[in-house]
């Protein structure tokens, strides 16, 4: 069993104070009794500014040392979005910082976001103490292909980092729809996240949810205040469920050559 904290931040363009307040949430998580931390997409270095290009980090960036030895000393994995520049491009991408560095890039882009930032060319997952995490960023949370794709690749959960303004509409009502059923049909737990605050001008109500592979909502939180919520997953106890219904399961009983 393991206690994983999702939280929703208010976040800024100001990169050194959005690092101050996730070494504080890290901190409190731990208290918690947290071994992993979920952060909203953008929440380091700021989402969209309403004009001009991204704050960015490199993957060698000092505050994201800073991050990863904090959470190697509070033995935290910490789950973050970020811009990320690589190779000359600034993606937007999701990263896991432990005794290792990982990242993914968000592959499928938002209308805002294109003339920004590159798109990721690969879904790709984290290999946790949990056992394997997809991600699905945002508006990849609404293509089951992702999470298929994940739940092939062996992810007993999902991490969906959002930010999500409330000008998109109520991120309970949406979530209540779509996210059950992409636990439910893939066998495995989602956790969602969404941005809180003013920036850009846009207001971000936040958001926090977890459910279990059988589509049942274990926790949830919707007011706009900063703050965690932390919840229990058994990755081990998904696998061997996902292991037991191998031959019976219609998740292994699709004909992918009639969906191309």
């Amino acid at each position: 069993m393991t206690k994983i904290a999702l939280v929703q931040m208010n976040f800024s363009q100001d990169q050194q104070k959005n690092t101050a307040a996730v070494l504080s949430l890290m901190e409190k998580a731990v208290q918690m009794g947290a071994e992993l931390i979920c952060f909203p997409e953008g929440a380091l270095t700021g989402y969209l500014p309403k004009m001009g290009q991204p704050n960015s980090v490199s993957i060698n960036d000092g505050t994201i040392k800073a991050i990863q030895e904090l959470a190697v000393r509070m033995n935290l994995e910490v789950y973050i979005g970020a811009s990320l520049t690589c190779q000359g491009k600034v993606y937007n991408s999701y990263l896991q910082i432990a005794d290792q560095i990982d990242w993914v890039s968000k592959t499928h882009l938002g209308s805002r976001e294109e003339p920004v930032y590159a798109a990721g060319q690969e879904i790709r997952c984290f290999q946790s103490r949990m056992g394997i995490i997809g991600i699905a960023i945002c508006l990849e949370s609404h293509f089951p292909e992702i999470f298929i794709r994940c739940r092939e690749l062996g992810a007993v959960a999902m991490i969906l980092p959002f930010a999500s303004p409330a000008v998109c509409g109520s991120r309970e009502k949406i979530w209540k729809k779509i996210l059950p059923a992409r636990a439910y049909d893939n066998g495995m737990a989602v956790l969602a996240v969404n941005l809180t605050g003013r920036d850009g001008g846009f207001e971000y109500s936040g958001g926090m949810m977890a459910i279990d592979p059988k589509g049942e909502i274990m926790a949830s939180n919707f007011d706009s205040d900063e703050g965690l919520l932390v919840v229990e997953v058994d990755g081990q106890k998904i696998q061997q469920m996902q292991e037991s219904k191998n031959k019976s399961n219609f998740f292994l009983r699709r004909k992918q050559e009639l969906y191309r």
